[in-house]
C-alpha cells in the first residue's frame, strides 16, 4: 500500500509544478506587457477542453492608479463580442423555422426602404454596404451630457440612413456596427420580445453565464460598483451610456464567463449541425489592419490561419477605454480569453491575433508544452 501511495505522489507532484511554472510564467510575461501598456487592469483565463479547470489569472485595479485590486466577479465592458451573442440568436430563430437569413430585411424593417433588399445574411457578415455609425461619432468629443445620453437604436439607424451606402450589397465587405443594431432591431420584430429578455432566457441563464448582462440603456448602481473602470487615454470613460453600442456591442462580462461562452461558440452546443456551419462559413476580406492579413470572417466571428496551430477563430471588442479577445484554438481544443481596462491613442487592436499581447501568451503555452506544437 505504502508502495503503491508513493507511485501516485511521483505522479502527482511533477504535474502541479508544472502548472504551477505556467501560472508563474504567464504572470510574468503579461505583467511586463501590462505595464509596458499602462493598463490599470487585466483578466485572462486560458483552458483546454480536456482538462477540468481553466487557468484565470486577475492582475492589476478596477481604477488608474487605484488600490482596489479586480477579483474574479469583476466586470468588463466586451464591445463587439456582443455580435456574436445577436448572431447566434439569429440562427437560432432560423432553426426554429422563424425566419431564413436569405430573406430580405425588409420583411421585418420596412421603415428603411433603401435597404430592403439587403438580407440577414449580409448583415451578419458585413457585406450590406451600410454606413458604420460610429465612423463619425466620436465619443472622444462628447459632451458630458452626451456621454450620458440614452440613444435609441432607431435613432442611431436614422444616422446611419442620412449617409449613402459604402457599395451595392454582397459585392464588397465593410464593418458596420449599424448592422448589428439593425439586426438586433430585426430579432425583437421576429421575436415580439425585447432583446435583453431575449438574451437573457436563451443564452445567459440558460447556459449559466451568470458574470455577462446585456445593459441596453444604463448600468444599475449594483453593476457599476463591480465594473473595472475603462480610460481612453488618461480620460475615464466608464459612464459613457451603453445605449451608443446598443446591440453592436454594450454587453459585459468577465474572462472567465467569455471562455465559457467561447467552449459554447464553437462544440455545437448552442446551435444545430446546419446553423453551426453557416456561423463559421466565412468570407475573405482585404487585408485591414491591425486584423491579420489573410484574414476572414463568419456571421459574427474572425478567423485567421496561424502556420503552427492553424485555424485561430476570434473576436475581439472594443469600446471607448475597454478591450476584450475572444480566440479558439481547433487544433489544440483550447480556448483564450481576455478583458483590459484601457487603451491609448489609435491603439485599439493590441488584443488580437498575431500581436505582442497573443504571441507572448501563446510562445508562454508552447513553451510549458500546454500547447503541444
Amino acid at each position: 500500500m505504502k508502495k503503491m501511495a508513493y507511485f501516485f505522489g511521483l505522479l502527482i507532484v511533477p504535474l502541479f509544478a508544472q502548472a504551477k511554472t505556467l501560472d508563474a510564467q504567464l504572470q510574468e510575461s503579461i505583467q511586463a506587457w501590462k505595464t509596458k501598456q499602462g493598463i490599470p487592469a487585466i483578466s485572462i483565463t486560458i483552458q483546454k477542453l480536456d482538462q477540468s479547470q481553466p487557468l484565470t489569472l486577475l492582475m492589476g485595479t478596477k481604477t488608474l492608479h487605484g488600490k482596489e485590486k479586480i477579483n474574479s466577479q469583476t466586470l468588463f465592458q466586451i464591445g463587439s463580442i456582443t455580435k456574436t451573442f445577436v448572431s447566434i440568436l439569429i440562427l437560432q430563430l432560423e432553426a426554429e423555422g422563424k425566419l431564413n437569413i436569405n430573406d430580405p430585411i425588409g420583411l421585418w424593417l420596412p421603415e428603411y426602404p433603401r435597404w430592403q433588399n439587403i438580407t440577414i445574411k449580409e448583415l451578419l457578415n458585413m457585406r450590406s454596404g451600410i454606413y458604420n455609425y460610429t465612423e463619425t461619432m466620436d465619443t472622444r468629443r462628447f459632451s458630458t451630457q452626451e456621454k450620458r445620453k440614452i440613444r435609441s437604436a432607431t435613432e442611431l439607424i436614422n444616422y446611419a440612413y442620412q449617409h449613402p451606402d459604402y457599395f451595392t450589397p454582397g459585392t464588397q465587405w465593410h464593418y458596420s456596427n449599424t448592422n448589428y443594431l439593425l439586426a438586433g432591431l430585426l430579432l425583437e420584430r421576429v421575436s415580439g420580445q425585447p432583446l435583453e429578455k431575449l438574451l437573457k432566457e436563451r443564452i445567459l441563464d440558460q447556459y449559466q453565464l451568470s458574470n455577462t448582462f446585456y445593459y441596453p440603456v444604463s448600468y444599475p448602481s449594483h453593476i457599476l460598483k463591480r465594473m473595472a473602470h475603462g480610460y481612453r487615454d488618461q480620460r475615464d470613460t466608464t459612464f459613457i451610456s451603453p445605449s451608443f453600442f446598443g446591440s453592436a456591442g454594450c454587453m459585459i462580462s468577465s474572462s472567465s464567463d467569455l471562455a465559457k461562452w467561447t467552449h459554447l461558440l464553437f462544440t455545437g452546443a448552442v446551435l444545430p449541425v446546419k446553423q453551426q456551419r453557416e456561423f463559421m462559413n466565412s468570407i475573405p476580406f482585404p487585408d485591414n489592419p491591425p486584423k491579420p492579413a489573410h484574414s476572414a470572417f463568419g456571421l459574427g466571428i474572425y478567423v485567421t490561419e496561424d502556420p503552427q496551430l492553424g485555424k485561430l477563430w476570434w473576436y475581439s471588442g472594443v469600446t471607448s477605454g475597454y478591450i476584450a479577445v475572444i480566440v479558439w484554438i481547433p487544433s489544440q481544443a483550447a480556448i483564450i480569453s481576455a478583458n483590459i481596462n484601457r487603451w491609448q491613442g489609435e491603439h485599439y487592436g493590441v488584443l488580437v491575433p498575431k500581436q505582442e499581447f497573443l504571441n507572448t501568451v501563446i510562445k508562454d503555452l508552447k513553451e510549458n508544452k500546454f500547447l503541444s506544437i
